[in-house]
């Protein structure tokens, strides 16, 4: 087992990790670094497993079941209302307990109700399968911030030189979880299984990320840290978050609040696009869990290619901040074809190619825009934009869907990647980018 402590100048040289069947190059830095990244990559292997089976056996109970497609623009209201009190309790569990406490209990929590899900979950649009439609990607949307949080723990002082290649190979992780989590949910549709069974799943699954934490929490506990790192803990056993975590004080950090306004933005694009999908799916009812499972596969299959083959490169040529360009660049082109030629080809590419580079390229890359964020406000900045601040879009897109006609869907997608991108270029020249321009991986990620 490698050492978990960091280097120090000098050292051994390079030596390579045989897996058998994967051989990684390690410089000194990586070497020293690899457990610290193995346990917040199982996590989000596992987790991000958990949710893609889970999100395939939702989509299957809803829309197989006869689900209302009008009724959608309520449900993403719904989710974006409950992300509020969701992120406010969330935060005050943090607070109370520590946010490696906080993990724990989160993952059996959400256990324990998809379970209950399980026993209870009724095919259609009623009342009860509506609940677990908003609380699928309310709830794992918390517990995959805390997850890649985890990685930020361990590897706040990494060397900047590996910091790249190991959040990419944490993005690599979380994709191949949802390949596996696609390619689980194909083997049950094959199998003729209860699209609940799929959530029993995910709920196994929970568990065995749960483990992966409680066992990176022993090999790195928060003393050991603290010795060596001669910092402030990264998490404590409680009380971590200070109270300028709240949700106005960070908002007056300027880089904070535009990683929020980009955020919100991504979140509506992301609606208008998913909803489209939906409605086609929905036209397809008795192939919902066949077809539901094999788009999630291929989804996943195309983004973890991205991650694995094209992420390094463009990230050591362009930089880890340019990258978060690629994603609103590529959508502003599509959209402008697609509101061109208004088929549903395009429609459906449109789609593919957001869910496939926002879970790759741009995953990768917007991650590592929390590290210039102080460690005690860290957590608290990431619940904030990925939770509050990407639920209101989610709201706003709702609204949207709700008042405006049909005929304005595509050209709003257009209309809100052009913020998006325009946004982000605003971000470019926020002096804090600097820290995160330096981390252009200059080594790409195994291969094998």
């Amino acid at each position: 087992m490698e050492s978990p402590h960091f280097p120090v100048a000098g050292g051994a040289p390079p030596r390579v990790l045989d897996l058998g069947f994967l051989r990684i190059p390690l410089d000194e830095g990586m070497s020293a670094c690899w457990w610290r990244t193995f346990y917040p990559s199982l996590s989000l292997f596992l987790l991000t497993a958990a949710f893609i089976v889970s999100k395939t056996g939702r989509d299957a109970l809803y829309f197989g079941g006869a689900g209302d497609i009008r009724r959608l623009p309520e449900v993403y209201l719904a989710i974006a209302i409950g992300s509020i009190p969701v992120a406010q309790r969330t935060l005050g569990l943090m607070r109370a307990a520590g946010p490696r406490r906080a993990r724990v209990l989160g993952l059996a929590a959400m256990a324990a109700l998809q379970a209950l899900f399980y026993s209870t979950a009724q095919p259609g649009s009623g009342w009860g399968m509506t609940l677990v439609f908003v609380l699928i990607p309310l709830l794992y949307g918390v517990l995959l911030s805390m997850a890649w949080l985890l990685g930020a723990d361990l590897l706040d002082l990494a060397p900047r030189h590996v910091l790249g290649r190991l959040y990419a190979t944490m993005g690599a992780s979380s994709l191949a979880g949802g390949m596996m989590g696609g390619a689980a949910a194909c083997v049950l549709s094959a199998r003729m299984q209860e699209p609940a069974s799929y959530l029993l799943v995910g709920s196994a699954l929970l568990i065995a990320a749960l483990a992966a934490n409680i066992v990176a929490y022993r090999m790195f506990p928060v003393a050991l840290m603290r010795r060596e790192n001669d910092l402030p803990m990264p998490s404590t056993e409680g009380g971590a978050i200070p109270p300028s975590s709240g949700v106005t004080p960070l908002l007056r950090d300027s880089y904070i609040a535009m990683l929020a306004a980009i955020a919100l933005a991504g979140s509506v694009v992301g609606v208008l696009i998913e909803y489209q999908f939906y409605a086609a799916a929905a036209s397809e009812a008795g192939g919902a869990p066949k077809l539901f499972a094999r788009f999630y596969f291929w989804l996943n299959a195309a983004a973890f290619v991205l991650q694995v083959l094209v992420t390094p490169a463009l990230q050591s040529r362009i930089g880890v901040h340019r990258s978060l360009l690629v994603l609103p660049a590529v959508l502003v082109s599509l959209a402008s074809a697609a509101v061109l030629t208004g088929s549903a080809g395009a429609r459906m590419v449109l789609r593919v190619v957001e869910g496939g580079l926002k879970s790759s390229i741009h995953r990768s890359g917007r991650e590592q825009t929390y590290l210039p964020v102080d460690r005690a406000r860290r957590a608290a900045a990431k619940l904030l934009v990925d939770g509050m601040a990407a639920r209101t879009g989610e709201c706003l897109a709702a609204v949207a869907l709700l008042a405006a006609p049909a005929g304005l869907l595509l050209p709003g997608v257009l209309a809100m990647s052009v913020v998006w991108l325009g946004l982000t270029l605003v971000l470019q020249r926020n002096g804090v980018v600097a820290e995160i321009a330096e981390l252009g991986p200059d080594l790409p990620i195994p291969d094998g």
